[in-house]
């Protein structure tokens, strides 16, 4: 466990007053010694090739270009954190998730963290899945009330109603007491497990998203298209 580890990826601009983005991720280094560090990703409106110039033989991951829109920066992030292999999502899931049944399959995704939505979002629809978006848990009832889903990946900590609340709406209303629920929570305690457990979730996947957890969880909870007929 990293206690003193707060952040797992810097997004670092270029060009700064007083202490541009190289020489902080310079004195990162040296004051980190040789602790690991967060990832970098530099951002720039400037040259690109001249950033990645100055920054030889420092730890950057990836330079991102203003303006980005937010496909390209999910695929800087996770190739930066290693959350994705050279030709396709599904070469580093487990083999049980990395099957071409996935394609078409419905899932949504109930999270209000636009971070998290971009990575979750893209992993899930690189291995096939049709995502389908909720801001926060009266949205994700109202999808799933006017939807038809594979399962639900539910964020815990949410605004307007949480993801504990939003699972019991759900599980209250009898045509999705098999609805697969998965709860995304950064608080990976045995207290927040029984939690959701309790809240009907079936299981739950901790924050920040590790790629294998995620598949085996989809794996072992939510059944393909064809395989069994959708919960609506």
């Amino acid at each position: 466990m990293r206690s003193e580890q707060q952040f797992d990826l810097i997004l670092l601009d270029w060009q700064m007053p007083e202490m541009d983005g190289i020489e902080t991720t310079r004195r990162l280094g040296a004051t980190l010694g040789t602790r690991e560090i967060p990832k970098v990703i530099m951002v720039t409106a400037y040259d690109k090739d001249e950033a990645i110039t100055q920054a030889k033989g420092l730890d950057i991951s990836g330079v991102l270009v203003k303006p980005f829109n937010a496909t390209t920066l999910a695929e800087a992030i996770m190739v930066a954190l290693h959350m994705r292999m050279d030709e396709d999502i599904t070469a580093s899931a487990p083999e049980s998730a990395a099957q071409p049944d996935w394609i078409g399959t419905p899932v949504l995704l109930v999270e209000d963290n636009e971070f998290n939505q971009l990575l979750a979002q893209e992993l899930l629809e690189q291995a096939g899945f049709v995502v389908t978006l909720a801001e926060n848990g009266r949205d994700g009832v109202d999808a799933v009330k006017g939807g038809s889903f594979a399962g639900v990946l539910m964020d815990c900590q949410m605004p307007i109603l949480d993801g504990y609340s939003a699972s019991r709406e759900i599980r209250a209303d009898p045509r999705f007491k098999d609805l697969p629920i998965i709860a995304m929570t950064a608080n990976a305690m045995i207290g927040d497990r029984e939690r959701a457990m309790e809240a009907g979730m079936n299981d739950y996947i901790s924050k920040p998203l590790d790629i294998d957890q995620l598949f085996l969880v989809l794996a072992k909870w939510l059944k393909p298209v064809g395989a069994k007929q959708l919960v609506s």
